[in-house]
């Protein structure tokens, strides 16, 4: 995946449910960090791994099987 990348955000300490972001970066530290919409502003948050889900803003195509690595 390239970044930076649009996605949707849930992320509980926060409070927010599907909020707009770009992903700038995951660093090796456990954080996002990204552009974050809050209201009609954006801005740059640090946001834990373990706590926050994304995702793709974009969905894949009907029939996508994409090459992928899952890193454990």
């Amino acid at each position: 995946m390239e970044l930076p990348v649009e996605v949707l955000v849930h992320n509980p300490t926060l409070g927010v449910k599907g909020g707009k972001g770009t992903l700038l970066r995951v660093a090796a530290e456990g954080f996002y960090e990204m552009r974050l919409e809050f209201g009609s502003n954006e801005h740059r948050t640090l946001l834990p791994i373990q706590e926050t889900v994304l995702i793709l803003a974009e969905a894949e195509p009907p029939g996508f099987e994409g090459e992928f690595e899952i890193e454990r």
